[in-house]
């Protein structure tokens, strides 16, 4: 049977199916948004405030310029520094940048190609880091910059493969 449109009822139930997607859409970018706030705020508390990092008292500030020299320390005298503090150091600043890497091209169509995320993630890090550097609190280490930008591609991996995932699914579900 033809409705008004010209077009049969399994049509108008592929429209109604298509707005629904689309108010998910929308959802799932207000919630995106909502936790990457969420995020933001942590990583500034943990990365400035927290004196669980180490950001709480005075003493001396060091400066690493030389790329790999801490990523190559942690790993080489992992077993006198400590678990703790070879996990802290080396899976927490890749983990940590994971959530900036998902939701930035989830907000953002513009930073959807991985070349982008990475930039973004560098240049964010970067931040952190001249701003650790300006005000003495934690330290200025370039190796940083580098585990949190693989922290940031490897998010947008995840990112990706969800959104295949979801879209499969949309696929099928349609």
């Amino acid at each position: 049977m033809n409705n008004k449109t010209g077009g049969d009822r399994a049509g108008t139930s592929m429209n109604e199916k298509s707005g629904g997607n689309r108010l998910l859409r929308k959802w799932i970018r207000i919630l995106g948004t909502c936790l990457f706030l969420l995020y933001m705020a942590g990583l500034v508390y943990f990365l400035f405030l927290s004196e669980g990092f180490g950001h709480g008292g005075a003493g001396e500030y060091d400066i690493n310029i030389y790329p790999f020299r801490e990523i190559w320390r942690y790993i080489r005298y992992g077993n006198v520094l400590g678990t703790r503090a070879v996990l802290t150091n080396l899976v927490g600043n890749v983990i940590g940048f994971l959530p900036f890497g998902a939701l930035v091209p989830l907000m953002f169509r513009g930073a959807r190609k991985l070349w982008r995320t990475a930039l973004l993630s560098f240049e964010i890090s970067a931040l952190v880091e001249v701003t650790q550097l300006i005000f003495h609190v934690g330290c200025f280490d370039v190796d940083d910059m580098i585990l949190n930008t693989l922290g940031g591609v490897l998010g947008y991996l995840m990112f990706i493969t969800l959104s295949r995932w979801y879209l499969r699914i949309e696929g099928r579900a349609n």
